[in-house]
């Protein structure tokens, strides 16, 4: 493990890269827990997770040209629109770095390509301190490796959204960016992320006007699951200041909003 500081120009961020680890959201909460590190900036990437963590204590496969990395961030204000945020920020961020113009989101925190197939997703813990802190997960699938990702494919017949990648085949600077797959290449776009998120904090009018514009389901038919038998269709009408679904069912022409639960898009 290497601890490596680098500093801009408001705070010192601690930056550790990890060759192999289980999960990097439990290793960066276990980090600030033994160093009672309150209200710091520590970003953990690695280079294989092994048993990461999807929302609802779901597991995250990692392919081979993957990012996964977990940093410390204040929340946004409402706390509500903290994961938002973050995909809207990372979403930019690929969008102006790599002029991609594909990527959108899936309520509530899901990246998706032009085919609308998933290709990442953001993770959020609360630490208990003063001020409040979180711990973001992210995961990210830049390219398909036909070698070394093919024993995966029996695991991805299950998602709920279909496997996708940020550059696939065809896809603008995909030549480009497979030539620069490297293992620094890896662990350098985590760091440049994490700069760009927290030097760009949004306000909470903006989260939702940035992700309103970013989201790919906007007046679309879709099904909302809280619960594995609790289900509700309905057409999406957006998100509301708090960050919460706005679901419009036709039939009874009443709105109901989700704070949480997954969405499947109804083709």
């Amino acid at each position: 493990m290497n601890d490596i500081k680098a500093t801009n120009t408001t705070m010192t961020t601690t930056v550790v890269h990890l060759e192999e680890t289980n999960s990097t959201q439990e290793f960066l909460i276990k980090y600030l827990s033994e160093r009672n590190l309150n209200n710091s900036s520590v970003l953990v990437s690695t280079s294989r997770q092994t048993q990461g963590i999807g929302r609802q204590g779901k597991n995250w496969d990692f392919y081979e040209n993957s990012l996964a990395f977990s940093f410390t961030i204040p929340p946004a204000t409402p706390i509500t629109l903290s994961a938002l945020e973050v995909a809207v920020s990372t979403v930019n961020f690929f969008k102006y770095k790599f002029k991609l113009s594909s990527l959108k989101l899936k309520w509530p925190n899901d990246i998706l390509n032009a085919q609308n197939q998933k290709c990442g997703g953001i993770l959020i813990s609360v630490i208990n301190s003063t001020p409040i802190q979180l711990v973001i997960g992210v995961g990210i699938n830049l390219m398909f490796d036909s070698v070394r990702d093919q024993h995966l494919l029996t695991n991805a017949k299950d998602y709920l959204t279909p496997l996708g990648f940020v550059f696939s085949d065809g896809s603008p600077n995909s030549d480009k960016i497979k030539n620069q797959l490297s293992p620094e290449f890896k662990k350098q776009i985590p760091v440049e992320l994490y700069e760009h998120i927290r030097a760009n904090r949004l306000n909470p009018k903006d989260i939702v006007s940035n992700w309103h514009h970013l989201c790919a389901h906007n007046d679309k038919m879709v099904n909302i699951v809280t619960e594995p038998d609790n289900h509700f269709s309905g057409i999406f009408r957006g998100i509301n200041e708090q960050g919460e679904a706005i679901i419009y069912n036709q039939q009874t022409a009443t709105s109901k909003n989700f704070l949480s639960g997954t969405l499947l898009i109804c083709e």
